[in-house]
């Protein structure tokens, strides 16, 4: 057998960078605040550093199988599964789940309507997963709208923020988030710039956009990274991945 298609490849990685996002459950003994099925059945003993370990392995196994196409449908079962086990596990850890790291929700809910069609669905995989992607980052952008009106993407807004992550994080990239943050102009287009890319990922459901759209979201995703700290790689991966998806699969 060949190397894996890239865009198998990419979402494998995506996979990769959502199941360590769960590494905070490490940090916290027990389950403080369960809700849900933590709050009917006992599950502490699934965040000791053995259980961890365990279910890291069995991660690593499905992953490398649904990368390389070996039994792809079962494998994509058993990481979703596990993701949303560690989802629920995380939340449990914080008190309202606000601590829950969102990384592994793009990436676990485009598996799960690639591994849904597949064996439900009259549709591929492949569009099933990209219909997902379409709407996540639409979602996104509404969410700050309703939140913080047409202000979110105001020159003061990104400013403020990016000039809040100048002092942290890694000391290099200070010149340049000064620099943004005292630019009016350049912050105000980022925050509209960042606005139209979301909302436009719509077109993500045709197939000739998705290309150039994953490179937009991809531009997005470094330069919010380097100005602002926020890494969000998985989600970009998975953009990439599904644009570079082989049609079929």
């Amino acid at each position: 057998m060949g190397l894996p298609p890239a865009g198998r490849v990419l979402v494998g990685l995506s996979l990769v960078l959502a199941w360590a996002s769960l590494a905070k459950v490490l940090r916290v003994e027990g389950l403080p605040h369960p809700r849900g099925l933590a709050a009917l059945v006992d599950l502490s003993v699934l965040v000791s550093p053995v259980a961890i370990g365990a279910s890291s392995i069995v991660y690593a196994v499905a992953l490398a199988a649904f990368v390389l196409g070996r039994r792809p449908d079962v494998a994509a079962a058993v990481l979703i599964g596990l993701l949303a086990l560690g989802g629920h596990l995380q939340a449990c850890q914080w008190p309202d789940g606000v601590g829950a790291n969102g990384a592994l929700t793009l990436p676990g809910a485009a598996l799960s309507a690639w591994w849904l069609a597949r064996r439900f669905g009259g549709t591929s995989g492949r569009e099933a997963a990209c219909g997902i992607v379409a709407a996540a980052y639409p979602l996104a952008a509404l969410s700050k709208v309703t939140s913080s009106g047409l202000e979110w993407a105001g020159a003061g807004n990104l400013s403020l923020h990016i000039a809040s992550q100048s002092y942290v994080g890694w000391s290099a990239l200070q010149p340049l988030r000064l620099a943004a943050a005292g630019s009016p102009a350049l912050c105000g287009a980022l925050g509209v710039g960042t606005l139209i890319i979301e909302a436009g990922v719509i077109a993500f459901v045709w197939a000739p956009a998705r290309l150039p759209l994953a490179a937009l979201v991809a531009a997005m995703h470094v330069g919010i990274a380097l100005l602002m700290g926020l890494h969000h790689y998985e989600w970009m991966l998975v953009v990439l991945g599904l644009a570079l998806w082989r049609k079929g699969d």
